[in-house]
């Protein structure tokens, strides 16, 4: 099965990189395939001349920081994926929050001299109002998660909580890769992949918005996936969707 849609992809590729060694030694238990997936994930973009956003647990970026470097010389934005990815920012006391998004911040900067705008939430993007005044304190300008959505068709702020912070709008279209090595997810098909990331391009395309589309190095590296990203990523380009930096849409609002 191809990638197949209309002949026009009417809508941004918001293309993202979750760069998180904690979780690859968690369920792969390996470090050694964050590192080869992020190489060869830098290499396929490269290749494709296409730019992506990479969020970089805190951690990771330390642990790799000639990878984090590499990310930036390649012209790719970098985000922030928590510190350590040890749990879902929802439900933590608020200053434990500001200090894991303050030590983040200041783990990516140490690393790659970069001065992050964004914070991409783990653990599926579980977030609360604390999560949006921690990422505030830090002098964030937007928060990707499953929490809080925008109305309409930008990036947003939430009501009653601050207005420096923006949000994705609900009408975002959201897919990711996935493995059986992480509980209560089936085993990776290439099939099912294809049908799914097809969907949100397809969708996004109808309406002239938006599709997010997320990949991890260490996944990518254990379903073998770099033949396929590079089929539906050519493919949305041929069709003509515009590839964009999360930084570079919430900066156009």
């Amino acid at each position: 099965m191809s990638f197949a849609g209309r002949a026009e992809a009417d809508c941004t590729f918001l293309l993202r990189v979750d760069c998180e060694h904690t979780e690859a030694a968690r369920w792969a238990k390996s470090v050694a395939v964050e590192r080869l997936g992020l190489q060869r994930l830098l290499a396929l973009l490269r290749d494709l001349s296409l730019p992506a956003t990479f969020a970089f647990v805190g951690a990771t970026a330390l642990e790799f920081p000639e990878l984090a470097r590499a990310a930036v010389a390649h012209g790719h934005a970098i985000a922030g994926h928590s510190m350590h990815h040890d749990g879902p920012y929802a439900g933590r006391p608020e200053p434990w929050q500001q200090q894991d998004v303050r030590a983040m911040v200041q783990a990516i900067r140490q690393a790659c001299g970069v001065r992050i705008r964004g914070l991409a939430a783990p653990d599926s993007g579980k977030v609360d109002g604390g999560t949006i005044r921690a990422a505030a304190l830090s002098g964030l300008d937007y928060v990707l998660n499953a929490t809080f959505t925008a109305d309409g068709n930008a990036f947003a702020p939430v009501p009653g909580l601050p207005e420096s912070v923006r949000v994705p709008p609900m009408s975002m279209h959201v897919v990711w890769d996935w493995t059986a090595l992480q509980p209560g997810w089936p085993a990776f098909s290439a099939g099912d992949a294809r049908i799914q990331w097809n969907d949100a391009l397809n969708a996004a395309s109808r309406e002239g918005g938006l599709v997010s589309f997320t990949t991890h190095p260490w996944i990518a590296e254990t379903n073998d996936e770099y033949g396929l990203l590079a089929d539906f990523l050519s493919a949305a380009r041929q069709r003509g969707a515009r590839f964009a930096t999360f930084d570079e849409v919430v900066g156009a609002h």
